[in-house]
């Protein structure tokens, strides 16, 4: 019965059967009980989904606006400094950013606007860029020209007009921001559809005066997904992008923003439309995530030495219908990062999730029948169904892989007694022939 090191997600899990024309979803616990929830932007809504149970099982949608049509972009993060996660939004064809201030228990106010006549508004993303402790907005186009910048002038979301950070920039559509050069500000990578360059701007002030561009590619028309992180584990932050079928990464290469020509971490995808980063597999480096909508997949590829060497695509989701976004939480409080992403066609725009299995360590895969269990959560006695294979062994371990119980069985519905267990997250592992299933359960 063997062990695996690499991570391994469950089947998809529905959210939403029905959940529109999702282009983006963002995490994060935006009614204080300590889960986190999901947000979603779409065509012609901006929802809320609630983690009811702390373990993956989500709430009906939760309207915050309806009426404003297609938005690209959403940022959940504390702007009135309150201690609550607000939402910032942009509206593609309002040609408006906006914010929505948390007002507790995941209940928002109504849209305050923050810049409008932005000719088709696009990314949105946010940082101190100042230097003054609160939190200020960067803001994209998708059919103009302009990259802008807000200030929040007092800390509690009232916002500056815009600030130009450069008038000529065209179609500068996704924004990511870190301290490229390692100075201790916080310095913006941008696209540019228009200009079909990649460029990052410097923060050379650290009040926010961005006068520096640096041109990365000259020719990086397809990158719309970015993402700043340490790939290489020389703590400054590469980059992570796409170029149509090609998911890639940059390195820094001398911790000062000079970047090397990509690396390509995989060529097995059709249509790349998002990538993300994280440590999927709790090995403490950064592995990649990608949605890719002309083979309908959800794939990771990891970080195999830590040092940006990355192994094989690794299939998470083979058919799920043009899927736009992908990102990656803990939706279920048991230590490892789960994967979101939604369907986008015409036949089928679910939201859905996967579990991430990792955090085990052990060998797990679905059985061909569906595997039941009951009462969950449990206190005395858990009873398992297979339907129709037969259970020869089941183990049940700790969720950082202790194993602390074992038994043969022979049976296709076994119970097992599991009152000596303290309470707490388990996962069950049932074997039937060479076939296995991991299956998670709550003692109390």
């Amino acid at each position: 019965m063997g062990t695996s090191c690499h991570a391994q997600f469950g089947s998809r899990q529905i959210i939403d059967q029905n959940s529109g024309t999702v282009r983006m979803v963002r995490t994060a616990d935006f009614d204080q009980d300590g889960a986190l929830d999901v947000a979603v932007s779409s065509f012609d809504r901006i929802a809320l989904y609630k983690n009811l149970d702390g373990l993956g099982t989500f709430s009906a949608p939760i309207s915050i606006q309806e009426g404003k049509k297609q938005s690209f972009s959403l940022f959940p993060a504390d702007i009135d400094n309150d201690g609550k996660i607000d939402l910032a939004v942009s509206f593609f064809d309002d040609d408006e950013v906006v914010w929505y201030r948390n007002l507790g228990n995941g209940t928002f106010s109504a849209l305050q606007l923050i810049s409008n006549n932005l000719l088709r508004a696009a990314g949105i993303t946010g940082a101190d860029l100042d230097g003054d402790g609160d939190l200020d907005l960067v803001l994209g186009v998708s059919n103009g020209n302009g990259l802008y910048w807000v200030e929040n002038l007092d800390g509690a979301g009232t916002f500056s007009s815009r600030i130009t950070i450069d008038a000529n920039i065209s179609q500068a559509r996704t924004q990511a921001i870190g301290d490229i050069d390692g100075d201790g500000d916080m310095d913006i990578l941008t696209n540019s559809v228009g200009s079909a360059y990649l460029s990052w701007f410097e923060n050379v002030d650290g009040l926010g005066d961005f006068n520096e561009q640096h041109i990365i590619d000259p020719i990086g028309l397809y990158e719309n997904s970015l993402s700043l992180v340490d790939i290489d584990g020389d703590n400054d932050l590469d980059i992570v992008s796409q170029k149509t079928d090609l998911v890639i990464w940059r390195e820094n290469l001398n911790g000062l923003g000079q970047f090397d020509y990509y690396n390509i971490i995989s060529n097995e995808a059709l249509n790349i439309f998002d990538t993300t980063s994280a440590d999927l597999d709790n090995d403490g480096d950064v592995d990649v995530l990608s949605a890719s909508t002309d083979d309908n997949k959800i794939a990771w590829y990891r970080n195999e030495d830590g040092m940006g060497g990355f192994g094989p695509q690794n299939i998470i989701d083979p058919n799920l219908q043009s899927p736009r976004t992908v990102h990656a939480a803990d939706l279920d409080n048991d230590g490892d990062l789960d994967i979101l992403s939604a369907a986008l066609s015409n036949q089928n725009r679910e939201l859905v999730w996967y579990e991430n299995l990792t955090i085990l360590g052990v060998e797990g895969s679905e059985l061909e029948t569906n595997v039941t269990l009951y009462p969950n959560p449990v206190i005395n006695t858990l009873q398992l169904n297979t339907q129709e294979k037969t259970i020869d062994q089941i183990n049940i371990y700790t969720i950082t892989g202790s194993n602390v119980l074992q038994l043969e069985v022979n049976t296709v519905s076994p119970t097992v007694d599991v009152s000596s267990l303290a309470a707490g997250v388990y996962y069950v592992q049932l074997y039937s022939g060479k076939k296995v299933a991991l299956k998670k359960f709550i003692k109390e």
